[in-house]
């Protein structure tokens, strides 16, 4: 392989758990999946100070104050059961296009980033990869809010070797957009 200084050019399979991968990621970063979890927690805050209000009319008991610990112990406990179905939610991939999945060849160079699969070849500069992002177990090259390049980790020999090459992207990526945050 050549030097991530000049090129790189590997071949990696993308599968359905690559893709959980981005949009678990979105969920947590992008103000949109923010927005979602946090009116998830509030929307379960209000749900079980609801039913605690209706049980105490029908118990005739005093309903508890909103700060009681019970309603926020509730609220959290119902919180994690949202936020495991906004994870089941963001991780479905309804229609995928085809080629997306299987095998791509990605060649990445100061110029820019070619990937091609069986039913598709895409040439891009750098000045179209809006952000560059690395995470413990993958790389998003991303193409607007939304759509990314995904290239796992394990496509490299080593971590190191993805290290390197994020370094050099990230490099390549910023001389080309001088305005964009990588």
């Amino acid at each position: 392989m050549a030097s991530p200084e000049n090129s790189m050019r590997f071949i990696y399979s993308l599968t359905e758990e690559d893709l959980k991968h981005l949009n678990r990621y979105q969920m947590f970063q992008t103000p949109k999946g923010q927005l979602w979890l946090l009116a998830g927690y509030i929307v379960s805050y209000l749900s079980w100070l609801g039913v605690a209000a209706i049980l105490a009319w029908f118990s005739g008991v005093q309903i508890p104050s909103p700060f009681h610990p019970i309603v926020f112990i509730l609220a959290a406990v119902w919180w994690l059961f949202w936020l495991r179905v906004l994870l089941r939610a963001y991780a479905w991939q309804p229609n995928q296009p085809p080629g997306l999945l299987g095998t791509h060849t990605v060649e990445l160079s100061p110029q820019g980033v070619s990937d091609a699969s069986e039913t598709y070849y895409e040439n891009l500069k750098w000045t179209a990869i809006t952000r560059v992002v690395g995470r413990p177990t993958h790389l998003f090259l991303y193409l607007g809010n939304r759509f990314a390049l995904v290239i796992p980790r394990r496509a490299f020999s080593s971590s190191s070797a993805a290290d390197s090459l994020l370094e050099a992207v990230k490099r390549w990526h910023a001389a080309a957009n001088p305005k964009a945050q990588g």
